[in-house]
């Protein structure tokens, strides 16, 4: 039976990378987002390909709809090998003496608290199997805060302590837990005249999809950096 990659938080950058850079090793996709139908021209485009993937709807925001669209794949496609974590909705950013528990909290039940709610419903069969990975796709923010997205960098942060204590957790049970992290803005190739001209590197939805694989594969490292995170360490006044 083939393998079960659920990418929650999918879309037409990352998510559809890592769905076809997995889709092409063998592996069923699943793709989860808060309106499965705009990705509808993932699917189809990827199905073309060859890959068996379909969509689903889900809140990352709402356990119930979560578990019950995991629930839904797991029945769909036999149960989940690899869950992947990379929902990316950057608004309403605060600076450090803006922070409050209204914002943070939000940011914590987006970034972090979902994925603990996704984990969980997938992790006994996981556990049971003695086989799978969770993969997390997260901004480089959360190893080397700034200012400009502290309200993110904190709640990505735990993410970034969340992935490395499962790792440290579940390797013992044949369960890989490892973290991308993206340094850069993502475009797609053929876009590079979007650079910015800020100094932040451009990045390839293909490259973060590569890492994964990489990762997943190798099994010996729990985090990796896809861009040049210079420009980030030096806005964090690290170098």
């Amino acid at each position: 039976m083939n393998k079960t990659i659920v990418i929650i938080g999918a879309g037409s950058g990352i998510g559809k990378a890592i769905a076809e850079r997995f889709g092409k090793e063998g592996f069923q996709v699943a793709l989860i987002s808060r309106n499965a139908d705009k990705l509808l021209p993932i699917v189809k485009s990827l199905s073309e390909k060859g890959i068996k993937i379909e969509a689903f709807t889900a809140d990352v925001l709402h356990h119930t709809s979560l578990k019950s669209a995991l629930e839904n794949v797991k029945s769909r496609f036999g149960g989940i090998d690899v869950l992947e974590y990379s929902p990316a909705v950057y608004d309403d950013i605060q600076t450090p003496r803006n922070i409050n528990v209204i914002n943070l909290q939000k940011e914590l039940n987006f970034h972090l608290l979902g994925a603990v709610a996704a984990i969980q419903e997938v992790l006994p069969e996981l556990i049971e199997k003695r086989n799978g990975a969770i993969l997390f796709t997260t901004a480089v923010s959360a190893l080397y805060p700034v200012t400009f997205t502290a309200s993110i960098g904190v709640a990505i942060g735990a993410l970034l302590n969340y992935a490395r204590v499962l790792h440290q957790d579940l390797k013992t049970d044949g369960i890989y837990a490892g973290i991308v992290m993206v340094a850069g803005w993502v475009v797609e190739k053929g876009q590079e005249h979007q650079d910015k001209g800020d100094g932040i590197s451009l990045v390839f939805p293909e490259d973060v999809a590569e890492k994964h694989w990489q990762l997943f594969n190798e099994r010996n490292t729990i985090e990796a950096i896809v861009g040049d995170p210079t420009p980030i360490q030096k806005f964090a006044g690290l170098i």
